[in-house]
Protein backbone atom coordinates (compact mmCIF):
# COMPACT_ATOMS: atom_id res chain seq x y z
CA UNK A 1 0.00 0.00 0.00
CA UNK A 2 1.30 3.41 -0.98
CA UNK A 3 1.81 5.83 1.95
CA UNK A 4 2.61 9.03 0.01
CA UNK A 5 0.77 12.31 0.11
CA UNK A 6 -2.49 10.71 -1.03
CA UNK A 7 -3.28 7.49 0.71
CA UNK A 8 -6.40 5.47 0.08
CA UNK A 9 -7.52 2.90 2.64
CA UNK A 10 -10.40 0.72 1.48
CA UNK A 11 -13.43 3.11 1.27
CA UNK A 12 -11.88 5.96 3.18
CA UNK A 13 -10.00 8.64 1.32
CA UNK A 14 -7.56 10.92 3.09
CA UNK A 15 -7.09 14.42 1.68
CA UNK A 16 -3.83 16.31 1.69
CA UNK A 17 -3.14 18.68 4.54
CA UNK A 18 -3.95 21.50 4.42
CA UNK A 19 -7.06 20.65 2.46
CA UNK A 20 -8.17 23.37 0.06
CA UNK A 21 -10.98 21.41 -1.60
CA UNK A 22 -13.45 21.45 1.30
CA UNK A 23 -13.62 25.24 1.81
CA UNK A 24 -13.62 25.97 -1.94
CA UNK A 25 -16.29 23.45 -2.92
CA UNK A 26 -19.26 25.37 -1.42
CA UNK A 27 -18.11 28.56 -3.12
CA UNK A 28 -17.85 26.79 -6.46
CA UNK A 29 -21.30 25.27 -6.01
CA UNK A 30 -22.81 28.67 -5.16
CA UNK A 31 -21.11 30.27 -8.15
CA UNK A 32 -22.42 27.50 -10.40
CA UNK A 33 -25.94 27.86 -8.98
CA UNK A 34 -25.83 31.64 -9.40
CA UNK A 35 -24.79 31.30 -13.03
CA UNK A 36 -27.49 28.72 -13.67
CA UNK A 37 -30.15 30.97 -12.15
CA UNK A 38 -28.90 34.07 -13.95
CA UNK A 39 -27.72 35.85 -10.81
CA UNK A 40 -24.23 36.58 -12.06
CA UNK A 41 -25.58 37.37 -15.52
CA UNK A 42 -28.14 39.81 -14.08
CA UNK A 43 -25.42 41.69 -12.17
CA UNK A 44 -23.29 41.94 -15.31
CA UNK A 45 -26.35 43.20 -17.20
CA UNK A 46 -27.09 45.76 -14.48
CA UNK A 47 -23.57 47.15 -14.78
CA UNK A 48 -23.87 47.37 -18.56
CA UNK A 49 -27.31 49.00 -18.25
CA UNK A 50 -25.91 51.58 -15.82
CA UNK A 51 -23.19 52.42 -18.33
CA UNK A 52 -25.87 52.92 -21.01
CA UNK A 53 -27.88 55.07 -18.58
CA UNK A 54 -24.82 57.24 -17.92
CA UNK A 55 -24.36 57.63 -21.70
CA UNK A 56 -28.00 58.75 -21.95
CA UNK A 57 -27.39 61.39 -19.26
CA UNK A 58 -24.28 62.56 -21.14
CA UNK A 59 -26.31 62.78 -24.36
CA UNK A 60 -28.74 65.15 -22.61
CA UNK A 61 -25.90 67.25 -21.19
CA UNK A 62 -24.25 67.59 -24.60
CA UNK A 63 -27.52 67.74 -26.61
CA UNK A 64 -25.61 65.74 -29.19
CA UNK A 65 -27.47 63.88 -31.92
CA UNK A 66 -24.48 61.59 -32.35
CA UNK A 67 -24.37 60.77 -28.62
CA UNK A 68 -28.14 60.11 -28.78
CA UNK A 69 -27.62 57.75 -31.72
CA UNK A 70 -25.22 55.71 -29.58
CA UNK A 71 -27.79 55.40 -26.76
CA UNK A 72 -31.14 54.90 -28.48
CA UNK A 73 -32.32 51.83 -30.36
CA UNK A 74 -32.46 52.74 -34.05
CA UNK A 75 -36.08 51.83 -34.53
CA UNK A 76 -39.46 53.36 -35.28
CA UNK A 77 -40.64 51.67 -32.06
CA UNK A 78 -38.72 54.00 -29.73
CA UNK A 79 -40.62 56.76 -27.98
CA UNK A 80 -39.95 59.68 -25.67
CA UNK A 81 -42.66 61.41 -23.63
CA UNK A 82 -41.59 64.80 -22.27
CA UNK A 83 -43.40 67.97 -21.13
CA UNK A 84 -43.55 69.48 -24.63
CA UNK A 85 -44.53 66.39 -26.59
CA UNK A 86 -44.39 62.73 -27.45
CA UNK A 87 -41.74 61.75 -29.97
CA UNK A 88 -42.04 58.47 -31.87
CA UNK A 89 -39.11 56.95 -33.72
CA UNK A 90 -35.47 57.88 -33.34
CA UNK A 91 -35.56 60.59 -36.02
CA UNK A 92 -38.33 62.48 -34.17
CA UNK A 93 -36.44 62.14 -30.88
CA UNK A 94 -33.26 63.39 -32.51
CA UNK A 95 -34.89 66.32 -34.31
CA UNK A 96 -37.51 67.45 -31.79
CA UNK A 97 -36.00 66.61 -28.42
CA UNK A 98 -32.24 66.81 -28.88
CA UNK A 99 -31.96 69.47 -31.59
CA UNK A 100 -35.01 71.73 -31.15
CA UNK A 101 -35.52 71.44 -27.39
CA UNK A 102 -32.20 70.62 -25.71
CA UNK A 103 -29.84 72.34 -28.15
CA UNK A 104 -32.18 74.98 -29.54
CA UNK A 105 -33.68 76.26 -26.29
CA UNK A 106 -30.76 75.83 -23.85
CA UNK A 107 -27.18 77.04 -24.12
CA UNK A 108 -26.08 74.66 -21.37
CA UNK A 109 -27.61 71.66 -19.62
CA UNK A 110 -26.76 69.44 -16.65
CA UNK A 111 -28.86 66.40 -15.77
CA UNK A 112 -28.03 64.73 -12.44
CA UNK A 113 -29.67 61.45 -11.50
CA UNK A 114 -30.17 59.75 -8.13
CA UNK A 115 -32.01 56.84 -6.53
CA UNK A 116 -31.40 54.68 -9.59
CA UNK A 117 -33.11 51.28 -9.60
CA UNK A 118 -32.39 48.76 -12.33
CA UNK A 119 -34.47 45.65 -12.97
CA UNK A 120 -32.85 43.44 -15.59
CA UNK A 121 -35.51 41.22 -17.16
CA UNK A 122 -33.69 39.04 -19.67
CA UNK A 123 -33.26 41.07 -22.87
CA UNK A 124 -35.10 44.09 -21.49
CA UNK A 125 -34.76 46.25 -18.41
CA UNK A 126 -36.74 48.81 -16.47
CA UNK A 127 -34.72 51.66 -15.00
CA UNK A 128 -36.24 54.24 -12.66
CA UNK A 129 -34.61 57.27 -11.11
CA UNK A 130 -35.12 60.81 -9.86
CA UNK A 131 -33.36 63.73 -11.51
CA UNK A 132 -32.33 67.36 -11.13
CA UNK A 133 -32.01 69.40 -14.32
CA UNK A 134 -30.10 72.69 -14.47
CA UNK A 135 -30.01 74.65 -17.71
CA UNK A 136 -29.47 78.10 -19.12
CA UNK A 137 -32.10 79.53 -21.48
CA UNK A 138 -30.55 80.45 -24.80
CA UNK A 139 -32.98 83.38 -25.33
CA UNK A 140 -31.95 85.45 -22.29
CA UNK A 141 -29.30 83.58 -20.29
CA UNK A 142 -31.58 82.99 -17.31
CA UNK A 143 -31.37 79.80 -15.27
CA UNK A 144 -33.84 76.95 -15.23
CA UNK A 145 -33.90 74.33 -12.50
CA UNK A 146 -36.38 71.47 -12.38
CA UNK A 147 -36.73 68.12 -10.67
CA UNK A 148 -38.52 64.99 -11.72
CA UNK A 149 -38.58 61.26 -12.09
CA UNK A 150 -38.27 58.93 -14.99
CA UNK A 151 -38.87 55.32 -15.93
CA UNK A 152 -36.79 54.16 -18.91
CA UNK A 153 -37.07 50.91 -20.84
CA UNK A 154 -33.86 49.45 -22.24
CA UNK A 155 -33.51 46.50 -24.62
CA UNK A 156 -30.50 44.40 -25.49
CA UNK A 157 -29.74 44.61 -29.21
CA UNK A 158 -28.43 41.78 -31.42
CA UNK A 159 -24.85 42.76 -30.53
CA UNK A 160 -25.54 42.57 -26.78
CA UNK A 161 -25.55 46.37 -26.21
CA UNK A 162 -28.26 47.96 -24.04
CA UNK A 163 -30.24 50.62 -25.93
CA UNK A 164 -33.07 52.92 -24.90
CA UNK A 165 -36.52 51.96 -26.18
CA UNK A 166 -38.74 54.31 -24.17
CA UNK A 167 -38.42 57.31 -21.85
CA UNK A 168 -41.27 59.00 -20.00
CA UNK A 169 -40.24 61.83 -17.81
CA UNK A 170 -42.46 63.54 -15.29
CA UNK A 171 -42.24 66.25 -12.68
CA UNK A 172 -42.14 65.48 -8.99
CA UNK A 173 -45.28 64.23 -7.22
CA UNK A 174 -47.69 66.92 -6.12
CA UNK A 175 -49.45 67.13 -2.78
CA UNK A 176 -52.20 69.34 -4.23
CA UNK A 177 -55.23 67.12 -4.92
CA UNK A 178 -56.39 69.46 -7.69
CA UNK A 179 -53.20 68.87 -9.70
CA UNK A 180 -51.72 65.78 -11.22
CA UNK A 181 -54.97 64.04 -12.17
Amino acid sequence: MHRGRWAVYSWNMRLPRPCFVAPVLPVLLLLYAGCRMGGLSAEVDKSAIRISLDKYVASIDSASSEAARQVWAQSDDVSFIHPLGHERGFEEIRANFYEKLMSGMFSSRKLSIKNVEIQALGNSALVTFYWDFHATWRKDGSALTSQGREPDVFVKDAGGAWKLLHVHYSGMPTTNLNRGF
